[in-house]
């Protein structure tokens, strides 16, 4: 089965590399070959939905069941599609307002900030970029130095 970079994975580096050149043309590069993966996959006559259904992904795991390798291909994709819109709907925001929190106590209380710290609050402070989450970035990486 081909290998095929997720969407949430896309979302994140699509998010990450605003004014980053480099970065910008490996998430171009990343989503055109998704597209690609979806094209072969999928057709105009039964295309891959945005947002497929509970249902539509169960009936493709049934026939991906039956071991045909584009059937198996098919319920990958759908599945990550679903997966993917569920985490930005529910779970992106909770994630970033967990992330701001942990790290603002983490700083109240003096702690050591590492640089998988300054990553996670430059991650928030992308995703929800507020004058606050900006500054608690900046704040979060002079204290890392």
């Amino acid at each position: 089965m081909a290998e095929f970079t997720s969407v949430k994975k896309l979302d994140e580096m699509k998010m990450m590399s605003r004014g980053n050149p480099e970065k910008i043309a490996a998430y171009s590069t990343a989503r055109k070959q998704y597209n690609e993966t979806v094209a072969a996959y999928f057709t105009d006559d039964e295309p891959l939905p945005n947002l497929p259904s509970a249902d539509y992904v169960e009936g493709l795991k049934a026939k991906a069941e039956e071991g045909d390798e584009a059937d198996k291909m098919r319920y990958e994709l759908a599945r990550d599609r679903r997966e993917s819109t569920e985490y930005r709907h529910n779970g992106a925001h909770e994630q970033t307002h967990q992330t701001v929190n942990r790290l603002r106590q983490k700083l109240i209380a003096g702690e050591k900030m590492t640089s998988a710290d300054v990553k996670a609050m430059e991650r928030a402070a992308k995703h929800q970029s507020s004058a606050e989450n900006i500054a608690l970035y900046a704040q979060v990486k002079r204290v890392a130095e």
